[in-house]
């Protein structure tokens, strides 16, 4: 209206604001702009953003959409799944890849949240499981069940040959020089992960403007996540990312930035030095970290430097974890 008060509505509620008391700008428009941002990030993330506007599942234009939601996801199954492997990997019960295939954790993770949702214990992506899945107190079934643990290394077979039945074995053990058999494998200590990421050329020098290539290759299969501090000091965070959400990066293949991805990186204007710093660890643990290090990609972290990035994995992950640090330099 003239006097800058408005009512809206969403999913039946009405959101009434008042004009404002003092002169400004409009709080009728800000809280539409407040409004119309939660609706889009909770649409493109697919959680229930109605929740925070009062709404229930249970409101015809909630049930609308998250029918819509699960009729377009599942129309393209690839999709659905992935969305459950990174919901899954979020609720630490499934470390493996986010790419759409079935395989056995997968079904285990649904089958286990299935269960502990009242549901028959299946990997079964069904509407009522989504449904169930998006009205969930996930902390309450949290309590239930146990997070996915690695599988063991299997037993390894003997590796002594048994001696032949015709001799003894005392004259097997005199006449053969002494063999010495291999340490059964859980006994051999795992190599500690180790984390490369380098340039074309090994050059870390660049002119301004200069586009930045880098090739990250863990040591063994790991999840990875790179940060860049810019010369003004500003930490961000570029992988994973809006475009590879998934950490997990295979050692045999490695991973290219920005590689096929849509964004840039490139030497500053003012040529001034920036540090690229990447981690890896064993398990997927960006959920873990300090409110705020998880926040969106390419957006400035509430932190000092890498250092405070550095001491929050040396926290959650109590130590187990790979960094490798690139400075930036103008040429």
């Amino acid at each position: 209206s003239s006097r800058g008060d408005a009512t809206f509505q969403k999913f039946g509620i009405d959101f009434s604001v008042p004009a404002a008391a003092v002169p400004g700008p409009s709080p009728a428009l800000g809280a539409l702009m407040q409004l119309s941002a939660i609706e889009l990030v909770g649409r493109l993330a697919k959680v229930p953003y109605w929740s925070c506007l009062g709404a229930t599942e249970d409101e015809p234009g909630v049930t609308a959409e998250v029918r819509d939601w699960y009729d377009t996801m599942a129309t393209r199954p690839a999709e659905i799944i992935e969305y459950f492997q990174a919901q899954m990997r979020l609720r630490r019960l499934y470390d493996g890849p986010i790419d759409g295939t079935v395989n056995p954790q997968i079904k285990d993770a649904v089958a286990r949240y299935r269960e502990a949702l009242g549901q028959s214990r299946e990997a079964k992506l069904s509407l009522d499981f989504f449904k169930a899945y998006l009205a969930a107190n996930h902390k309450e079934i949290a309590a239930k069940i146990q997070p996915a643990s690695p599988t063991p290394p299997p037993t390894p077979a003997p590796t002594s040959t048994p001696a032949p039945a015709s001799a003894p074995a005392t004259a097997v053990a005199t006449a053969a020089a002494p063999v010495k058999t291999a340490a059964p494998a859980q006994a051999v200590p795992s190599a500690k992960l180790a984390l490369s990421v380098a340039t074309p050329g090994n050059n870390n020098h660049f002119s301004r403007g200069e586009k930045i290539e880098l090739s990250i290759k863990p040591s063994r299969d790991a999840h990875v996540y790179c940060f860049m501090q810019d010369e003004n000091r500003k930490v961000v965070r570029f992988f994973p990312n809006r475009f590879q959400r998934d950490s997990h990066v295979v050692a045999a293949t490695g991973l290219s930035l920005p590689g096929k991805m849509r964004f840039e990186m490139r030497m500053n204007p003012s040529g001034r030095q920036e540090t690229i710093s990447c981690f890896a660890t064993e398990r997927d643990v960006l959920a873990d970290l300090p409110s705020g290090l998880g926040a969106a990609d390419f957006d400035p972290l509430p932190v000092a430097d890498i250092q405070q990035v550095r001491d929050a994995f040396v926290t959650v992950t109590a130590g187990a974890f790979a960094q490798e640090v690139l400075h930036v330099q103008p040429r």
